[in-house]
């Protein structure tokens, strides 16, 4: 028997409905059916029930997913699995009247049409239910009995607003959908809106009709009478980019352009109610709890995600100040569109491109916060962050709260980089005043290189005037060191909260310039003006620091060593050329910074300066060493080593993943040829232990700590 029209039922906790939702399928005048159902993994008596009536019935088929998928992925499969000239989708606690299929299968075989579209009537529950929706709009007073394009129907019904996205009221040609890849939009609540409006915008035969075929059950516990929650909001977020992205609204038809952009208003103003019915609030609070700060340039493929999981939070009691950096990717429409549906989101706009400090400096003078936070736009934050990082700050009464993030990446080729451990404050949390808290972090090798790894007190930073020297790269390094040298309260937690994305093209994984040792080189000055800055808040009168700890020099110049070990190591892995182009510096002061440069770069003075005068005596006596490290430690090594009298025999690491490094060999420590030699561990402090137990196990009997 050939199949006129494919019936589409996804099927999740209906077992109360199944039942009368396939008799008025299997009921239908018209015979030449077949009725796809597709459990979606409801865990209730649905699935069962189904099966029953298949015995009964051969037409009806069942497909089960693994896991729940929601309705647009089941809709979706039903499709790719339908056989029908037509094709209808019916949800699995509704119903159809007796003659429905018949008629409009016959309608579009004599009308040649692509769509239809009709009217519903009401099977209301409860009384309360029928007072609650008893306006809902059956059928239309702006039909169109005669064929007509979809673009039309669309314009006309957003001048009277009359759209009606329900796909059980709509019944379509099956080849129409397939020549077109109309698909619902996966993993999206309100599914119906983003499809019914790419179908207007494709069909060229519709008709539309108020008659009554199908009957809508209103009933507790469905989408359509639940509480709104955040995933209905984002939803209406997603749905208005996919408007704005389908072209309508920048098209050549002004009447079209007109009806999309009126459509994206109205989803924003449902969002909006959307988003208090689910989080209790309209407007922003005066001084909200946190104020979330993120610069924004050329996010788009990660932006959404990042609002997502800030939005989201349990905390509501937040303000999002979205500082846009002159993107040319989309990105400001999005942030727009936030704007437009979340009242705690405020954007602020730039017409030329400075570097994600504007942005944060914007942020910190523009906040209500008690505290602040910032992540970067292709970034995220865990669920929960913001409540538990904000209560630790307010009991604590904390300058500065410090945490540890969690690298991720979606690039199976980055997997091995994305999993290294960049710090680790296991063993070092605890309540600290700035200045110890620094010493513990610098003497142990467990600096965060990251401001989204810490929360911050808004009063602090405007009463310490505190910034992010902007027009550089690693503007984290110096605003850190700030951060510690005049905190009174900080607190160490080794908690994951925040989640850094580890891709290709951003800074991190970007190849180095001259850019990058100016960064550095800017941080590194900026810890002597600090330095001046304590020297000059000693009161007179009592001879004592204006009631703050005393940064320690131990604390300051590994600081420094370790900012300038970078600096020389950039400067020795590139061209002296570079640097001069980069016009970061001008006229006497690049001729001097130059020439200091490349004479503390080369000379033995330097690796004195970096490994301290015993270390320098031990390699020269030992006349020969291994070099344990291959990530930046490891290279530091290198540089020194180079200005010495020392006999590099090769690279050790346990890990190895390359034959040679910088034209020296690397071994796994079994594997080197003259384990009596000593073996110099260049690696983080974190790190450490593991490396040094392979070494021994190898049969290393010297090994060489250096610390940077």
């Amino acid at each position: 028997m050939s199949v006129k029209v494919s019936v589409i039922i996804p099927v999740y906790r209906v077992e109360q409905y199944i039942g009368a939702c396939l008799d008025s399928v299997r009921n239908q005048t018209l015979k030449e059916l077949e009725i796809i159902c597709i459990d979606d993994a409801g865990g209730d008596a649905s699935a069962e029930l189904v099966r029953r009536a298949m015995k009964e019935d051969p037409r009806i088929r069942l497909y089960v997913n693994e896991r729940n998928l929601g309705l647009a992925a089941s809709r979706n499969r039903g499709l790719e699995l339908a056989s029908g000239d037509y094709v209808y989708f019916l949800d699995s606690d509704d119903m159809l009247e007796t003659e429905a299929l018949e008629t409009l299968s016959e309608r579009g075989d004599r009308m040649d049409l692509e769509v239809q579209i009709f009217g519903m009537s009401c099977l209301f529950e409860t009384p309360e239910l029928k007072e609650r929706f008893g306006g809902a709009r059956t059928g239309f007073s702006c039909t169109f009995p005669e064929p007509a394009e979809g673009r039309g129907i669309y314009i006309r019904w957003m001048k009277e607003w009359e759209w009606m996205p329900s796909q059980p009221r709509y019944f379509y040609r099956r080849s129409f959908l397939q020549e077109n890849s109309l698909r619902f939009v996966p993993g999206l609540l309100h599914e119906d809106e983003p499809f019914a409006f790419d179908v207007l915008m494709k069909a060229h035969r519709v008709r539309v009709t108020g008659e009554p075929f199908f009957i809508r059950r209103f009933r507790r516990g469905s989408i359509m009478t639940s509480v709104p929650s955040l995933e209905n909001y984002f939803s209406c977020v997603r749905i208005i980019r996919h408007i704005e992205e389908s072209g309508a609204v920048r098209g050549a038809d002004p009447e079209l352009r007109a009806a999309a952009v009126f459509y994206m208003k109205k989803l924003a103003a449902d969002a909006r109610r959307k988003y208090a019915a689910a989080c209790g609030a309209m407007e922003i609070p005066h001084c909200p709890a946190v104020s979330v700060i993120i610069p924004v340039y050329n996010a788009a493929p990660w932006l959404d995600a990042c609002l997502q999981s800030v939005l989201s939070q349990d905390l509501r009691d937040i303000e999002v100040l979205l500082a846009d950096d002159a993107s040319s990717d989309g990105s400001r429409e999005l942030l727009e569109y936030y704007e437009a549906v979340d009242p705690r989101v405020r954007v602020f706009s730039h017409d030329v491109n400075s570097g994600p400090s504007w942005g944060r400096n914007l942020g910190i003078r523009e906040a209500r916060g008690t505290f602040l936070y910032m992540l970067d736009a292709d970034d995220l934050l865990a669920g929960g962050a913001l409540s538990q990082m904000e209560e630790l700050c307010r009991k604590d009464d904390l300058d500065v709260l410090g945490f540890e993030n969690r690298q991720f990446t979606d690039d199976p080729a980055l997997g091995k980089e994305a999993g290294a451990v960049l710090f680790s404050y296991r063993g070092a949390e605890g309540l600290y005043t700035g200045p110890e808290a620094l010493e513990k972090c610098v003497t142990e090798d467990i600096m965060s290189p990251s401001v989204p790894t810490f929360m911050m007190r808004r009063t602090f930073l405007k009463e310490e005037g505190i910034s992010f020297t902007e027009g550089i790269l690693h503007e984290d390094i110096g605003f850190i060191l700030e951060l510690f040298w005049k905190a009174r309260r900080v607190r160490l937690v080794s908690r994951g909260w925040f989640l850094r994305r580890y891709r290709a093209g951003s800074i991190m994984t970007s190849a180095f310039s001259a850019r990058n040792a100016e960064g550095y080189l800017r941080s590194f000055l900026r810890s002597f003006d600090l330095e001046e800055e304590q020297q000059e808040a000693v009161c007179p009168e009592s001879g004592q620091q204006d009631g703050r700890q005393e940064m320690t020099p131990q604390a300051l110049g590994k600081w420094r060593r370790d900012v300038f070990g970078r600096i020389c190591q950039l400067y020795l892995s590139s061209e002296e050329t570079l640097y001069r182009e980069a016009g970061g510096f001008a006229g006497r002061e690049a001729r001097r910074f130059f020439e200091t440069l490349k004479l503390v770069c080369t000379g033995r003075g330097r690796a004195g300066d970096i490994l301290g005068d015993d270390m320098v005596r031990r390699l020269e006596e030992a006349g020969a060493v291994y070099i344990c490290g291959t990530g930046q430690y490891g290279m530091r090594m290198l540089d020194a080593a180079g200005a010495l009298n020392v006999e590099i025999r090769g690279i050790l690491t346990p890990e190895k993943d390359r034959e040679f490094l910088r034209g020296f060999r690397v071994y796994r420590p079994e594997e080197a040829p003259d384990k009596s030699l000593p073996a110099v561990l260049a690696v983080s402090h974190y790190r450490s232990g593991m490396f040094e137990k392979a070494l021994r196990e190898a049969g290393f009997c010297t090994v060489l700590h250096v610390r940077f």
